[in-house]
């Protein structure tokens, strides 16, 4: 009877953690032009699972002496769905390659980007919004 009851109990645990083994990683495009004095919008593009979807990016802080346009490309990981790319992400305390920005948002999908000529662009992403179109 214990050895039942803890068995059980052990099954909800282990079945309200998050598991990984399930999460895929996709490619991500953005680019983000500058609108107004200092806050850009752009758009991107997921491909996760061979399938391609399109992307709304805003609420980035791009400066007003930075680029008018920057071109991010890297990679999405823990992804489960391609909706688990919506939201808002916040600069990651976890170091990153070189030159890279890494991201995370409340899903737990981590992304990884990086200029499209390998330098790193002056841009804020914290705050950074995405959502499928």
């Amino acid at each position: 009877m214990k050895f039942g009851s803890a068995t059980l109990v052990l099954a909800a645990v282990l079945g309200c953690m998050p598991v990984e083994a399930g999460a895929a990683t996709g490619s991500i495009r953005i680019t983000i032009t500058r609108a107004q004095f200092v806050v850009g919008d752009g758009s991107g593009t997921l491909r996760l699972l061979g399938e391609r979807y399109p992307l709304r990016v805003g609420g980035v802080s791009v400066g007003p002496f930075g680029a008018a346009r920057v071109d991010l490309v890297g990679r999405a990981y823990n992804m489960r769905t391609a909706a688990n790319i919506h939201g808002i992400y916040s600069t990651s305390a976890e170091p990153g390659r070189s030159g890279t920005f890494r991201l995370r948002n409340w899903q737990g999908v981590v992304l990884e980007l990086r200029g499209r000529q390998g330098v790193k662009p002056s841009v804020d992403l914290n705050g950074l919004q995405i959502s499928l179109r």
